[in-house]
């Protein structure tokens, strides 16, 4: 159960993101996504989860405190989310780039024309921020990131999704 204060935040995100250019559900999916992102994030800071040289994400098994760590035993296979999750974002920020620069269709969904739209946002992209103390997705608009600029310095400036 959502607090008032915690739903009206939902709402203003969900608001925000509508207004450039994103759906409903794709703001929701989005935040979803940040959500995986963060605590995957927090398990790979606690040490529970890590990547092999086979890129495979293992985890580890706490009761196994007295084994070797070379053994095999001492690792076990966890679902890999964090892949899932940027394999999802990539695929809705590229509907919604596709949706407001193709200038021949009009998107039922936004009810507006998608060069108005192109004009009043442009093409956005996503930052994953990998640090667990704080939103893990931003949505970068065009301008958030000075010409030459490094967006792991200028993240903060595009639109937080949490």
């Amino acid at each position: 159960m959502y607090s008032r204060k915690e739903c009206t935040r939902m709402t203003d995100q969900e608001n925000e993101l509508m207004g450039i250019g994103f759906t409903r559900a794709e703001s929701e999916s989005l935040r979803l996504i940040s959500r995986t992102l963060r605590r995957w994030h927090e398990r790979e800071c606690n040490g529970e989860v890590q990547r092999g040289e086979d890129g495979i994400a293992r985890g580890y098994r706490v009761n196994a405190r007295f084994l070797d760590p070379n053994d095999p035993r001492y690792w076990y296979k966890v679902p890999d989310r964090e892949t899932g999750a940027r394999k999802r974002l990539a695929a809705i920020v590229e509907r919604r780039n596709a949706r407001i620069t193709n200038d021949s269709s009009k998107d039922a969904e936004l009810n507006i024309h998608a060069t108005c739209a192109a004009k009043l946002s442009g093409i956005v992209s996503a930052y994953i921020q990998g640090d667990p103390r704080g939103a893990a997705l931003y949505i970068m608009r065009s301008g958030d990131v000075p010409e030459g600029g490094d967006v792991g310095s200028h993240y903060s400036r595009g639109l937080c999704v949490y």
